[in-house]
């Protein structure tokens, strides 16, 4: 399933990723460009995106710093037998918090002041800090890299029918996911449905609703209930991307997205609020929930389109994997356009699956070839209807004996014994205009 997301400019303003520098302060003029690049303001005379030109130099953007050291998941990848005691975790987590802990009162300094902090999928310290303050994040030496906080969308919900998903959900018994535990990081998730194990009724889910701020019934969410096992909310219902998150226990889905996606044995960790948009900090932190709790899937029907590497949720979900953890992620919704897939779902050990939609944008020929095997083509010429019988190919080429464009007449006519009645073959390309 695919993406559409739109980057909140107003509200997700973050600094370019920059280069490491594994002992060295990064390097303020690389941070500057990054920034003139993307068109985001970093000070007085760089280009800015004509939504941020009347920004305030005092409004707080939000930023993760990168620390050097391994988080939880990538030292447990290292083990010869991938496991870590419990004691082993915390002790490498709080050694991780006291080293970032010691950053604190500079970045504090600078007026800025630490609203998530990540050991276990992700090494690193989001902050939030005037925009003017940005470049002297730069001059930190104990960062290893400054990246921006982007907005996430849910992903659209229409396509499980095309990808086969229900004739997976009434297959074989014991390749359904029976057992396993499961993370959806989406809207959240509606226990009181009749598919979870809930009573399925208006009433219930109107009384859910009405204290979804508190802890939830244990009959319908916990380890007791029959599907949905656990999980969080990050955000709470009223956060919609642009306002903060207010978090509580209970990831009750007001959305449906959520609850859409679901499945089998359950952990909802919510990053949406009943509408709106998710910031890559909520969902590292759904991550960083995930794998410490030992979920067995992670889940993410959602992203950012143009993914880059460098977004921190790859990177934790890349050590999400290493740890063991399978990630799935969305790929996005936004077409066929280069390098349009989306965050978190380009990340190398995530499980990221695009396809264009059913609709044929040319009609399609299969062609038998005198070897036996046969090719599926574009009948780009819309030929109807196609030939039958046995063809013999003329391959177009230049004068170095590469594959020809097929663009000077001459090349047809001049082709030895003409190419009348044979099938021509071209390098696929453009033709200058002709005047």
């Amino acid at each position: 399933m695919l993406i559409a997301t739109t980057f909140v400019l107003s509200a997700f303003v973050g600094i370019a990723p920059a280069a490491q520098a594994a002992a060295n302060a990064l390097n303020v003029s690389e941070i500057l460009k990054a920034f003139d690049a993307q068109g985001i303001p970093l000070s007085d005379g760089t280009r800015a995106h004509t939504d941020l030109l009347a920004m305030n130099p005092n409004t707080p953007v939000v930023a993760i710093l990168k620390l050097p050291g391994d988080p939880v998941a990538v030292v447990k990848s290292q083990m010869p037998d991938m496991q870590l005691s419990a004691a082993q975790k915390d002790a490498i987590k709080a050694e991780l918090k006291a080293r970032q802990d010691a950053l604190i009162p500079t970045i504090e300094s600078l007026g800025g002041r630490v609203v998530g902090q990540y050991q276990v999928a992700y090494n690193g310290i989001a902050i939030q800090i005037p925009r003017s303050k940005l470049a002297g994040l730069a001059q930190l030496n104990a960062v290893v890299s400054v990246s921006p906080v982007q907005a996430f969308s849910p992903a659209h919900t229409t396509t499980l029918p095309f990808l086969g998903v229900p004739a997976v959900w009434g297959g074989v018994p014991g390749f359904r996911g029976e057992g396993m535990k499961i993370a959806i990081i989406d809207t959240g998730i509606d226990y009181t449905h009749a598919n979870f194990g809930g009573p399925g009724t208006v009433a219930a889910f109107e009384t859910a609703f009405a204290n979804s701020a508190l802890p939830a019934d244990p009959s319908m969410f916990g380890p007791d209930a029959p599907k949905v096992k656990g999980g969080t909310d990050l955000v709470g219902d009223n956060y919609t991307g642009l306002n903060t998150e207010v978090p509580d226990p209970n990831p009750l889905d007001c959305n449906g997205h959520g609850s859409h996606t679901a499945g089998t044995a359950l952990y909802s960790v919510r990053v949406f609020g009943c509408s709106g948009f998710t910031s890559s900090q909520n969902v590292v932190t759904a991550i960083e929930w995930a794998v410490d709790h030992g979920m067995d899937v992670i889940s993410m029907s959602l992203g950012s389109d143009f993914g880059t590497t460098a977004d921190v949720s790859v990177e934790a979900s890349n050590n999400a994997a290493l740890a063991g953890t399978i990630v799935v992620a969305a790929a996005g919704n936004a077409g066929p356009s280069p390098y349009i897939v989306s965050s978190p779902g380009i990340a190398t050990r995530a499980i990221s699956v695009a396809a264009d939609d059913a609709t044929a944008s040319f009609p399609g020929a299969t062609m038998a070839l005198s070897t036996g095997t046969t090719l599926t083509t574009i009948n780009a010429n819309g030929i109807s209807p196609l030939p039958t019988d046995a063809l013999k190919i003329a391959v177009l080429r230049n004068a170095d004996g590469t594959p020809s464009l097929g663009c000077d007449p001459a090349e047809y006519t001049n082709f030895p014994g003409g190419v009348a009645g044979m099938l021509v073959v071209t390098q696929r390309g453009t033709c200058a205009r002709v005047a």
